[in-house]
């Protein structure tokens, strides 16, 4: 795997302010497409968790503990998982293993939205795996994390920093002998990619507001 920095601008695009009053209205009364829960699919569940004043919004992700036999083993991740047998709804499973994972007591009254469900793929194999984004703001402080041992790490990432273009690498894979490229983000060393930078675009886009998505030279 490698990876190779954007040669871009430092400025976000134009008309984004990142505020929590644009996020707020933007996801107000959305629909999100979904299948009965749990249904025949496996379920999964992350948290799209919010924190900070309007205009300086921090958001939750965490680095996955290296595991042997995980395919998302190491990598950048919202914090989430499956589904279990007792969980009654996608909140639940987004707010339990939030709990487990980071320490975070997500409430109700902390939920903005929903966001469309998606298919999890695992390079270009559908995993059978139907994915749901839920979307938080805990309030103006950014909590301590307390982790488990499925994370090594836990970063309050400043939002503007996942949409600045500076911040594009390219992420190349090898797959069964083909070399795949994906868009990412860097921060701190690591890279955002794969089904959390789907995420990220989905919820970007429906706060009008996309993330950079050209893949830099290289």
């Amino acid at each position: 795997m490698d990876e190779t920095a954007a040669h871009s601008s430092g400025h976000l695009p134009m008309n984004c302010e990142l505020t929590l009053d644009r996020i707020r209205g933007a996801l107000q009364g959305l629909e999100p497409r979904r299948t009965p829960f749990p249904g025949r699919k496996t379920r999964a569940a992350v948290a799209v968790i919010l924190a900070g004043e309007n205009n300086r919004l921090h958001m939750a992700l965490i680095r996955r503990a290296e595991r042997e036999g995980d395919p998302w083993s190491g990598h950048m991740a919202l914090p989430g998982g499956r589904a279990q047998s007792n969980d009654p709804h996608p909140q639940g499973v987004a707010e339990r293993e939030t709990r487990e994972e980071v320490g975070i007591q997500l409430e109700p009254r902390h939920r903005i939205a929903d966001l469309d469900e998606m298919p999890v793929h695992l390079g270009l194999v559908d995993t059978g795996i139907v994915l749901t984004p839920i979307v938080y703001h805990i309030g103006a402080q950014q909590p301590p994390f307390a982790l488990n041992g499925e994370v090594a790490k836990a970063y309050w990432v400043p939002i503007d920093h996942l949409f600045n273009p500076a911040n594009l690498v390219r992420k190349t894979v090898v797959r069964q002998g083909k070399r795949l490229q994906y868009p990412a983000i860097a921060y701190q060393g690591q890279t955002i990619w794969g089904l959390t930078y789907r995420v990220l675009g989905d919820f970007s886009r429906l706060i009008g507001c996309p993330l950079p998505e050209n893949l830099p030279a290289g």
